[in-house]
């Protein structure tokens, strides 16, 4: 049993900006750019506000008509007004509620990143890198700082989905540890790859796939016979187009698995002012088990600053992989979070793939809201599943689809091709632990156990 040695920290003012906030608690994110635009029209003109996004920092872009040059640009919400003073000329006073309106519902927009941040920060003379995520533009923008700062530097890896930690490889040194769950000896031994066509020869076993390609790629009649007829003659090759496909979005599958180092069982301790399990990485710095979007996720608090990780255990849809975690310790472990941010007054949350949320009550809401989608939509695909005591797959997931449960709709506009189906995959999981058993492979026709 250990107990948590904290310093106290400057409150975090919550209409500050969200980068000077980072920049207070000395975080640095490397996000993917992400652009909004929103338009309304007054009379005979619109006005056009322009949201950026880039490693965090919001900068908000007013045009008039089509005008090419910008009558304001600011960083924060806050300084319209002042702005406005400049250009009251420019903005009829009639339009300045709109224009706040506009700025609010930009602002306030919940954003899902398809690219997971990744977070460097300091500790000492030690620089610690969690999650390397992803593309090449990612590696070079971060060795960039790396090379400026000169520092030594660890990476932490939140689980082993490859968008997390593909740029390992491109960015650790010799003297670079990789510190990962101990769960990652036994999934990393036989080879990603290997790992990979285990797991999507599992996905073509447990659902049709033909049906969640006819739903997910929108393929014509044609193709859709042709793709039916490869998959039906040839399961092994089509698997391996399949794993060619997903390693075209995460561009390599090297892990760095030399540099790995285990957080091991014998080294965990429980804290127990926090009730959870996990590993002191250094002064100031743990990891936290928190098993739910995989068995070998963690999380990373820095007490000192209040700051917290949480990787993907936030995430809607969740679970992604059929191989991963029940839906029950998912939400087990949204809550044991949810405790640990209350107790600790945490104010400064990083997932992987929202924005950073600044303030103790807007991270408890945050997080509440999407532990309360995930059981409303467990619920709801029960429902549907124990509708019939045997379901065709086909005409199961055809069910789900044509809800009108606004959650599921939701569920249904996030089924990224990339990660072929997330709704398929939780389905499979749903009717597996509500007692559900296949019994005609040929039409993955399920039935309950009696």
């Amino acid at each position: 049993m250990e107990m948590l040695k904290t310093t106290p920290v400057k409150a975090i003012d919550t209409n500050q900006n969200l980068y000077d906030v980072l920049q207070e608690r000395g975080i640095i994110v490397f996000s993917q750019n992400i652009t909004l635009v929103k338009k309304n029209q007054f009379g005979k003109r619109f006005i056009r506000i322009r949201l950026d996004i880039i490693d965090c920092r919001k900068q908000f872009t007013i045009f008039l008509n089509e005008e090419k040059t910008p009558v304001m640009v600011i960083n924060h919400l806050n300084q319209f007004q002042e702005a406005y003073q400049q250009i009251r000329d420019k903005i009829k006073p009639e339009e300045v509620l709109s224009i706040q309106e506009m700025l609010r519902e930009l602002d306030e927009k919940k954003l899902k990143f398809s690219i997971p941040h990744s977070y460097y920060f300091s500790i000492g003379e030690t620089a610690y890198l969690i999650d390397s995520s992803t593309s090449k533009k990612r590696a070079l923008n971060i060795k960039s700082h790396l090379h400026s700062t000169a520092k030594p530097f660890h990476i932490l890896s939140s689980h082993y989905h490859p968008d997390h930690w593909a740029n390992n490889v491109l960015l650790a040194n010799r003297n670079t540890r990789i510190y990962v769950h101990h769960a990652a000896r036994e999934i990393f031994m036989p080879g990603y790859h290997v790992l990979m066509y285990t797991y999507l020869a599992k996905f073509f076993k447990t659902v049709d796939v033909v049906d969640v390609i006819r739903r997910t790629f929108r393929l014509s009649r044609r193709m859709l016979g042709l793709a039916a007829f490869f998959i039906r003659k040839t399961p092994i090759l089509a698997i391996l187009v399949f794993q060619a496909y997903n390693m075209k979005f995460v561009e390599r599958f090297r892990s760095g698995k030399k540099h790995f180092y285990y957080l091991d069982k014998d080294d965990q301790v429980v804290f127990e002012d926090i009730n959870m399990s996990g590993w002191k990485i250094t002064d100031g710095l743990i990891a936290l088990e928190t098993p739910g979007h995989s068995y070998d996720h963690l999380a990373f608090y820095i007490p000192d600053r209040k700051t917290l990780f949480t990787g993907e255990i936030d995430v809607f849809l969740n679970p992604v992989s059929i191989i991963d975690c029940p839906q029950p310790l998912i939400h087990a472990t949204i809550d044991q979070v949810i405790q640990l941010v209350i107790t600790e007054n945490i104010d400064l949350l990083l997932p992987s793939h929202y924005l950073p949320i600044s303030g103790n009550q807007k991270i408890v809401e945050h997080l509440t809201e999407q532990k309360e989608k995930l059981q409303h939509c467990y619920q709801s695909i029960c429902n549907i599943i124990l509708e019939q005591t045997s379901w065709e797959w086909r005409k199961l997931m055809q069910a789900v689809y044509q809800s009108s449960d606004q959650i599921i709709q939701e569920a249904i506009r996030l089924n990224w091709p990339k990660t072929i189906s997330n709704l398929d995959i939780y389905v499979a999981f749903v009717l597996q632990e509500l007692g559900y058993v296949m019994v005609d492979p040929s039409t993955k026709t399920w039935r309950i156990s009696k």
